[in-house]
Order: structure tokens, then C-alpha cells, then sequence
């Protein structure tokens, strides 16, 4: 075990060099190598997936009729439930059933949770696609002291992984402790150069810092997991006194877009993840925006093509300036489940959200639950007490928004959790919670 591990490491390395190499492409190169790649996987995956195959034979669509980018938009889109509702045989490619695989599962977050599978050469290009995208950002892997504030990622095993933190002299710090004095201490104990990590968290530290009139000298902060807000954005970066940049990926694919200096929005991996945006449809208030489409263009064992993943997003219509061979994520709008829908079906970017209960100084924490279309709830803690004019006003201020839904607003210390997070906003349909979950341990919500 241990020597695999250290082989994937060594392949990661090489891969990472390549990776940084491709930065230099220009389009016309981008686009040759994706049409390359997706071609032969399309074409292995109609071979050994039976699952593609199925899929393939029922769209009517063969791997030899994919002749550029754009007919890549004839297959079908899988999901998550696509990949419940096969048997595991079905979903794995044949070469690999009998070797050895990395097993991965989602957060749940949008419900029961996804088993999958890596092969060891996707393990290698996650782990060096991940060390690129921090390195956009200014990172020096092995130079700069990491704090990392997320679940340890067991990707390789122990003995592997502890080698692998005193290389980038990196710890992590558990994202459920709640108590920020102590996390600050272990902190300043580890004096981190760069600190990444789930927004919510960072957030919170953030705001523990600037209550206690302290700082904590960084070179960056990396977030991830979560949307950056704008708000939340500008509080990180207040209390820390450096740059805020947001990272974009899922367990499944690992890193898939990055900010960096002098970007305009997040720089897609694209030689290792395909990214389309498919519209969600005819009640979204903001037509520019959709589903992202995701597929991984380095797992064999387990491929991921056009894999509605069920975040919402938007590319930017020029690529990057700096790096002119890969797009950019202009805006990334949060999860499917999380937009709210207004009393005439239309659905709404939970945006507003933010910046209607923000400006309520009363407020401490919140949380905004959509159970039932007409219906929403707003659960508050509170710094101090909120009048019933201010009350009446908030729910005024929803119903401009949402039209005439009923808004109930509860006074309270529990927040519902979802995979083991509370996000600020959960929206219809309302799925995935863990009943009788509050908010102590959990990520922090304002």
C-alpha cells in the first residue's frame, strides 16, 4: 500500500509539471486536446461502461459521430440519481472491476450521499490539479506554512499523507470546532502564511478577530466548499489584511475552477474537467445563467461525462486574459436546491438573502428554509432584540422579492443541518436535512 501510494505521489508530480506547462497553450491547443481527449473517452466509455453504452444506444448516438465540441452536446447528461439507479458493475468501466481503486463519497448535500470510485491515475491528477489551482493564487507549495481548515482528504494512506504534510508543511484544523479563541491559538501557535478552508468557518474566525480587536498576520486566504459572498468576502479580508481567493470543486472532480490575481472571475481547469453550461429553464429570472455540466477528462475507472452536477454558474464569454487558452467561471450562483421559489413558480438566486438580513445590525446568525412553495422561514440569533416594526419591515423586504409568500420569522439557537452543514439558505424543494441537528458544531451562519 505504501509504495502504491508513493507511486501516485511520484505521478502527480510529473502530471503537476505538465499541468503548469499547459498554462502557456493557446486556445486553438485547448481545444485540440479537449476534443482529443473527450473523443477516446466517449469511445471507451461506450465500450467497457455498460451504463454509457445504454445511455448512448437509447440517444441514438455513437462515439464515432463526435467529430468536434460541439456534437460533444449531443449525449445525454447523467446525474447523480443516473448513477444511484445502476447496478455498481454498470458504472464501472470493465479493464478496471479487478484492480485496485480509490473509493470516494459526496457530502450528501443535495441528499443521500454518492459512492464512486478513482483510479489511481485520476488520484495522481486530482492531487496536482488541486497543488496548480492553489498555486494560482500565489500559494509556493513547500514554502508557504498551510492551515488547512476542512476534513483531512484520505486520498493516499497515512503514512503517505504525513509525508506529504511536513513537504508543504501543512495542518489542518477541524472546520466544527466552535471555539474560535482556541482555533485562533492553535493558529498563531502554527503561524500559517496561507490558510484554506470552508468559507463559513473562515467567516466566523474572521469575525471573532475583529470583535476581539486582534489580527493574525497571512499572506492569503483560499476558501472553498461554499459560495463567497461579497459580504463574506470583505469581512475575510478585513480581518486578515490579505487578498481572498475562492476555490470552485466537488469531491467528485476535485479542484475545477480557481480565482487568481488579476482575474475577472475563476479560471476553469479545463485540461482536466470540461465545463458546459446547460440552461436551466424558462423560470429563471436570470436567463444568462444554468446548470454546470461537468466532465472529468482523466477518470477511467469511473467516468464522469456530462455530469449535471447541480451547482449554477455562468462562463464568462472571453477566456482569461492572462491564461487565453482556458475560460473563466464569471459568477458561480450557488446549488439548484438552494434557490428560493416565488409565489408564481418563478425560481430566485438567494442573493438577495444576504443582503437584506445583513443590514439588520440585530441580527448575529441566520438561516433562510424554504419547506413548502408559499411558505418561508427565517431563523435568527440575535446580538440583541428586534422589534416588531423591524420584524414587519424584514418581512416586507422578502415579499418585494418572493411576492406574497407567508414569512414566519423564529428566534432561535438551532440551525438544520444538511451533511453536516447549515448553510444561510435551504431551498425548495427542501431536501437532505439531519433532523434535530442545531447549530452547535456546525458551520457558523451570519
Amino acid at each position: 500500500m505504501m509504495l502504491r501510494d508513493a507511486s501516485t505521489i511520484i505521478q502527480s508530480l510529473a502530471i503537476l509539471r505538465e499541468l503548469r506547462a499547459h498554462l502557456r497553450w493557446d486556445a486553438e491547443q485547448m481545444r485540440a486536446y479537449q476534443l482529443a481527449r473527450l473523443q477516446r473517452l466517449v469511445r471507451f466509455a461506450y465500450d467497457n461502461v455498460p451504463l454509457y453504452r445504454r445511455l448512448y444506444e437509447q440517444a441514438d448516438v455513437h462515439p464515432a459521430e463526435i467529430r468536434c465540441l460541439d456534437d460533444f452536446a449531443r449525449l445525454p447528461t447523467v446525474d447523480k440519481q443516473t448513477f444511484r439507479n445502476a447496478d455498481s458493475a454498470d458504472a464501472i468501466a470493465g479493464p478496471f472491476r479487478h484492480r485496485v481503486l480509490v473509493p470516494g463519497t459526496t457530502s450528501g448535500s443535495t441528499g443521500e450521499p454518492l459512492r464512486f470510485v478513482l483510479d489511481r491515475r485520476a488520484v495522481a491528477y486530482k492531487i496536482a490539479v488541486n497543488l496548480r489551482s492553489m498555486e494560482l493564487t500565489g500559494y509556493r507549495p513547500g514554502c508557504d506554512r498551510l492551515l488547512q481548515v476542512s476534513p483531512s482528504a484520505r486520498l493516499v494512506g497515512t503514512w503517505t499523507q504525513r509525508i506529504g504534510d511536513l513537504f508543504l508543511k501543512r495542518r489542518f484544523l477541524t472546520p466544527f470546532e466552535s471555539n474560535y479563541s482556541s482555533a485562533l491559538e492553535q493558529l498563531r501557535r502554527f503561524r500559517p502564511t496561507a490558510v484554506f478552508g470552508y468559507t463559513s468557518y473562515l467567516r466566523s474566525l474572521a469575525e471573532h478577530l475583529l470583535r476581539c480587536g486582534q489580527s493574525l498576520p497571512l499572506r492569503l486566504v483560499m476558501t472553498t466548499s461554499e459560495t463567497l459572498q461579497t459580504l463574506d468576502r470583505e469581512l475575510i479580508s478585513q480581518a486578515f489584511g490579505v487578498p481572498v481567493y475562492d476555490q470552485y470543486g466537488s469531491t467528485e472532480f476535485g479542484r475545477v475552477a480557481t480565482e487568481y490575481p488579476g482575474g475577472r472571475g475563476m479560471l476553469v481547469q479545463a485540461d482536466v474537467t470540461y465545463v458546459e453550461v446547460e440552461p436551466f429553464g424558462s423560470d429563471l429570472q436570470d436567463t444568462t445563467a444554468g446548470q454546470l455540466v461537468l466532465t472529468s477528462l482523466v477518470n477511467g475507472a469511473m467516468p464522469f461525462i456530462r455530469y449535471r452536477i447541480g451547482d449554477m454558474g455562468r462562463l464568462a464569454a472571453e477566456p482569461s486574459t492572462r491564461f487565453p487558452a482556458f475560460p473563466e467561471l464569471q459568477a458561480l450562483d450557488g446549488r439548484i436546491h438552494d434557490m428560493l421559489v416565488r409565489c408564481d413558480g418563478v425560481r430566485v438566486v438567494p442573493e438577495f438573502v444576504h443582503r437584506v438580513l445583513r443590514g439588520y445590525e440585530e441580527i448575529d446568525r441566520y438561516q433562510v428554509v424554504q419547506r413548502f412553495h408559499g411558505q418561508i422561514e427565517i431563523r435568527l440569533r440575535l446580538r440583541r432584540p428586534l422589534d416588531s416594526r423591524r420584524i414587519e419591515q424584514m418581512q416586507h423586504e422578502f415579499q418585494q422579492f418572493l411576492g406574497a409568500v407567508r414569512v414566519t420569522v423564529r428566534v432561535t439557537d438551532e440551525f438544520v443541518a444538511r451533511a453536516g452543514k447549515a448553510p444561510p439558505v435551504m431551498g425548495h424543494p427542501f431536501v437532505g436535512i439531519d433532523a434535530g441537528t442545531d447549530a452547535a458544531g456546525v458551520a457558523a451562519l451570519h
